[in-house]
């Protein structure tokens, strides 16, 4: 189950937000956080698509993954964060 999300090291993409299949994650403008933590399903979605290591679980940190397996995903993350941040 996810602990919490390191504000130091979250750049508020909002992949995690994206990917996660039981809406746990919620970004509002400043930070992404855990909004319905008991919906986890402890998937580990959001720790493989974290592309900065920010989602913690159970104190620890997950190695990072390898981005082209997702790129396609990461884009479509990228992009709405900047379309976002012209609003």
């Amino acid at each position: 189950m996810i602990e919490r999300i390191d504000e130091i090291l979250c750049i508020n993409c909002g992949l995690c937000e994206n990917i996660c299949p039981s809406d746990v994650l919620r970004r509002d403008d400043k930070n992404i956080h855990i909004a319905y933590p008991d919906d986890c399903c402890s998937c580990m979605e959001c720790l493989s698509i974290c592309p900065m290591d920010a989602v913690i679980l159970n104190g620890k940190i997950p190695r990072k993954f390898d981005s082209r397996l997702r790129w396609e995903q990461i884009k479509e993350g990228l992009s709405r964060q900047r379309e976002n941040s012209k609003i």
